[in-house]
């Protein structure tokens, strides 16, 4: 009583008064480091190096270090210490989800999915159709298959964490979802042909061993194999429902059984061979019998048809990594494990391939009277021979000691194989699902249970097995799985190949024993042995993977896994701006770059579409943005996705650069200097016209002004655009959204959406108001979207103004010689499917007016050089007389505002207009002749004046410019740089 009275006490103080017992020296060093972490983490706001800092931000057990921004300014808002710990994924009456190591998780399932039915079914025959030599070689040049397959495989798992999904999540994120959907799709039918393979075989052996006590249950053949397989993949889909701890214990038994079966074979080759055995064509170990089976004796068969039905036992090596999900470790598992599968399953085969060589002969009558003749192996009547490497597939049964254990173990070797395939095809289906890549089947993602069990995919591979365990031909079935294995071989080699060659720096697998030059070879090995084997189902296959490839890529999955293909891209867009700067410029490879100034593009759709009708496929173009006020980083990025957006939608490929000046001619400076890279640098700077100079601060005409000389300064060629309503429509596409750099909840169209898509077409405005049902809004959004709704048709047309196939003319005014620029951008313009309709015609100066038929021939006649298809040149006479009183008083009405005697860039003095007297007049007379040739004209293209940088001021700039373009139709003032930018050059 006591005793135990005290032993209750010592109890009751323990947890009562805090004593515990004396801490290890492990638990004592564990509190030191937490006490340090916890110190040193308010001490800085910096965080410690964590592996869960650099998980994926969709991680559940992501940590979070502080932003740049927090650190440089000193927030406050969030220290080290904040950072969320890990959560907790299981509460303590949850089951844990069980992980499996190398041996077990890989080495195991690799091992029984390799030693399939092919094992003690087809063995022999490889030897018996392809001799000696020719069986060890298809065994051999497997092996190297598999080997290499497996080198690669091990690279690309030990780059990075390998999550469920196996091959198709190793392929999805090495190269991409294009190549990754496409193969991953074939392998998970491959997995499930596979899982009706090895049932068929055990079929095969199932109905071998009835006909010993003449049992059938149809008819003792296909229809028997079919009931049979029913039942057996019923029973095994049943079994992986249960969990995969139960696939693995079930594994173990069924290896233990193969073992056993293995050794049988080896030790009944060795024992005395009966008069039974011998009329079944079994020799024991015979030089005779190897020298007999050398050479191949094919009948009706090829290398490439034994390979073919031989390959699909090599297949199962990346079982163990399509339940990656399932492992502890899976980039040390699946290295060890695959390789070890191999070495060990190649030296069975082999051992078996020998066994029969030399114990066997290919043809017996299987009659024991037959043997007292001697007469046993002449059975080419009409009988025929039943017995022997030929004849029959059950050969390595009748050498085994005990040919019960080899039913046993062919048993083992068949079902363990299909359980080691239906384990792994739906996991790699249920990843594929969860990518949503495809549409329509995601619903087959769902996971169930602690273990996340794919059900779902089950019942998909239950019904694909079903479905070819019909067929009930096990080489058919073998030569179709075949190709879809060598297929999936040949991409995980690309891809292993293609992610070194990429030379990304994330490409560092901590797997060592591989190499590029390997990894290509394989590639190229199986795209070879896929038509070796046959050249019919190889083109199925890859058409289907085309099929596959090109639906993906033209369907682009909103994914981003950092594949090599997008390392491979940035690597060939950096060597080719590399190399270009080593290449001469020439004239045959001038192309016209755009630098254009749109500031936000949904301001000015109309000043994009056009720039980018020049340099569509032919050169860069960027779209200038300078923002005049302080911008924080975020805002920045914001502006910069939404833009990009936004010529994305609008199918422009232009880039957008920003830049951020509160003085607008510097951050024009800045654009002209530093946009573009290397040799692909912007040539031709492009603008709208300023058509409110007359009224805007003075200080914002001076700034367009000199922007304009600083390209000139830069020799740039110069481009300005004006429309008849103006280029700024910020009024109806604009929102507040889009300037703090979120989307608009309406139909973004106003701002980064499809690009104005709404402006497109009235009949398209009509519909969205129909089919959108809009979420409950305030009043601020149903005011913009109202201001959508009431845009007027005539605005919408401006914006939409070059998106619109145009019928009539494009007129050219090219009154001075810039290196051709003036001339080449029309023809560029004229192969464009939006003008391609129009007549391009040419107005020239003449020189003298005596000469004008030989001038406008010899005009006519350069055009034709040039390749300048024209059809209409206009020479202009009389440009040097006076102009009519009504323009002149029109350009004075217009002008007399900045008429004051005051030495500045607004004004425009007496002594200006007596000094440019003579190039005003000439100004007027060519606005009277293009009133009078084009005032109808789609487009007019006129020849820039040129300013001087010292003696022409603004206001007088600007008044030649609005006097030109004034209530014409879309007008483009274009001057170049003074050279060619002709494909040839002309001498005289």
């Amino acid at each position: 009583m006591m005793n135990g009275k005290k032993s209750s006490r010592f109890e009751v103080s323990q947890v009562s008064d805090g004593v515990s017992s004396e801490p290890t020296l492990q638990e004592y060093q564990q509190q030191i480091d937490e006490s340090y972490v916890v110190s040193l983490r308010n001490l800085t706001c910096e965080a410690l190096p964590r592996i869960d800092l650099y998980r994926n931000e969709d991680s559940l057990a992501r940590a979070v270090r502080p932003t740049l921004d927090e650190l440089h300014y000193g927030s406050r808002a969030r220290k080290a210490s904040m950072l969320p710990p890990l959560p907790k994924m299981f509460s303590s009456g949850n089951q844990v989800h069980q992980k499996f190591g190398w041996i077990q998780g890989v080495l195991i399932l690799n091992i029984m999915n390799l030693w399939g039915p092919m094992l003690f079914l087809r063995t022999s025959w490889l030897v018996g159709q392809g001799g000696i030599i020719e069986g060890v070689l298809v065994i051999l040049f497997s092996a190297i298959i598999t080997t290499i397959t497996a080198l690669s495989t091990s690279a690309i798992a030990t780059n990075g964490e390998v999550k469920g999904g196996g091959t198709y999540y190793m392929l999805s994120r090495s190269l991409g979802p294009e190549y990754g959907g496409a193969i991953g799709l074939i392998f998970a039918f491959a997995n499930m042909v596979g899982v009706a393979m090895n049932i068929v075989g055990f079929c095969e052996s199932l109905l071998n061993l009835l006909k010993l006590f003449n049992i059938q249950i149809i008819d003792g053949g296909v229809n028997d194999t079919r009931v049979i397989g029913t039942c057996v993949v019923i029973v095994c889909t049943i079994i992986c429902l249960i969990g995969m701890e139960w696939v693995n214990k079930l594994q173990t038994i069924l290896l233990i059984t193969l073992l056993t079966a293995i050794t049988d074979v080896i030790v009944g080759s060795f024992l005395p061979v009966t008069k039974t055995q011998t009329a079944l064509g079994i020799t024991g170990w015979s030089a005779s019998t190897a020298y007999s089976n050398l050479m191949p004796d094919y009948r009706g068969e090829t290398f490439a048809t034994i390979f073919a039905v031989y390959f699909p036992s090599a297949t199962g090596i990346l079982a163990g990594a399509n339940v990656s999900g399932e492992l502890k470790d899976p980039q040390r598992a699946i290295p060890k494990g695959t390789l070890w599968a191999i070495f060990m399953t190649t030296t069975s085969y082999l051992m078996f391939a020998i066994i029969s060589g030399f114990c066997v002969i290919r043809d017996a009558s299987g009659n024991v009277d037959d043997v007292l003749t001697g007469n046993y192996t002449n059975c080419f009547n009409d009988t025929g021979c039943a017995s022997g490497l030929e004849n029959s597939f059950v050969m390595l049964e009748l050498v085994a000691a005990n040919r019960w254990i080899i039913y046993a173990g062919n048993f083992a070797a068949t079902i363990s194989s299909a359980l080691a395939c239906l384990v792994g095809a739906p996991r790699v289906f249920q990843a594929l699902c969860r990518d949503k890549i495809y549409p329509g089947i995601e619903i087959f993602g769902k996971g169930y249970g602690n273990n996340d069990e794919p059900v779902r995919s089950y019942g998909i591979t239950f019904v694909t097995a079903l479905a070819v365990i019909l067929i009930g031909n096990l080489n058919a079935i073998a030569a179709i799985m075949s190709n879809f294995f060598m297929a999936a071989f040949c991409l995980i080699n690309f891809a292993c190949f293609h992610a070194a060659v990429a030379k990304s720096p994330g490409f560092r697998p901590s797997f060592h024993w591989w190499n590029k030059w390997v990894s290509c070879l394989g590639a190229i090995i199986c795209l070879i042995v896929m038509f070796v084997m046959s050249w019919i189902t190889a083109i199925i296959t890859i058409t289907i993977c085309l099929m596959l490839y090109l639906y993906l890529y033209y369907k682009q999955p909103k994914v981003n896994w950092g594949s090599s293909a997008q390392a491979e891209a940035y690597r060939k867009a950096l060597k080719s701006l590399q190399h270009l700067n080593e290449v001469h410029e020439h004239v045959k490879n001038y192309r016209p770059q755009l630098l254009v100034m749109t500031g936000k593009l949904c301001w000015r759709p109309s000043l994009v579409d056009f720039a980018y009708q020049i340099s569509k496929g032919i050169g860069a173009m960027v779209c200038g943005h300078i923002v005049q006020t302080p911008i924080s980083y975020a805002h920045r990025t914001d502006l910069c996705k939404l833009n990009n957006s936004w010529l994305l939608r609008r199918k422009c490929k232009a880039f957008y650069s920003m830049v951020a000046n509160e003085d607008f001619e510097s951050g024009a400076v800045n654009l002209l200097q530093l946009s573009g890279m290397g040799k692909v640098r912007p040539n031709m700077f492009v603008l709208g016209y300023k058509s409110n100079w007359t009224s805007c601060d003075a200080k914002e005409a001076i700034s367009y002004v000199n922007i304009i000389h600083d390209a000139f300064d830069m020799h740039m060629g110069v481009g300005i655009l004006r429309m008849p309503s103006g280029l700024d429509f910020s009024f109806f596409t604009d929102t507040d959204e889009l300037n703090t750099g979120k989307l608009p909840p309406i139909i973004t169209n106003c701002s980064v959406d499809s690009g104005l898509d709404f402006i497109s077409s009235v009949e398209t405005i009509k519909t969205n108001e129909n089919e959108i049902k809009p979420k409950k809004q305030s009043k601020k959004e149903q005011r913009k979207r109202s201001l959508v709704r009431e845009t007027p048709k005539e605005v919408l047309d401006q914006i939409d103004y070059f998106r619109i196939v145009q019928r009539g003319t494009i007129d050219v005014w090219w009154l001075y010689d810039d290196g051709g620029l003036t001339i080449l951008i029309p023809d560029i313009l004229t192969k464009r499917k939006e003008w391609n309709k129009c007549e391009l015609r040419v107005f020239a100066l003449a020189n003298r007016n005596n000469q004008m038929v030989e001038e406008q021939r010899n005009l006519a006649s350069m055009l034709g050089k040039f390749r300048i298809e024209c059809e209409h040149v206009h020479i202009i006479s009389d440009i040097s007389k006076p102009a009519k009183a009504e323009t002149k008083n029109q350009y004075m009405n217009m002008a007399s505002k900045f008429i004051k005697n005051e030495q500045d860039e607004m004004s425009i003095t007496d002594e200006n207009l007596i000094e440019n007297e003579e190039k005003i007049n000439r100004l007027l007379r060519i606005r009277e002749e293009i009133l009078e040739h084009s005032k109808d004209a789609n487009l007019i293209i006129i020849s820039l004046p040129m300013p001087h940088r010292n003696r022409t001021s603004t206001a007088l700039y600007l008044s030649w410019l609005e006097i030109l373009t004034q209530g014409m139709p879309p007008t483009f003032l274009i001057r170049g740089n003074q050279t060619n930018p002709f494909m040839r050059s002309l001498t005289s």
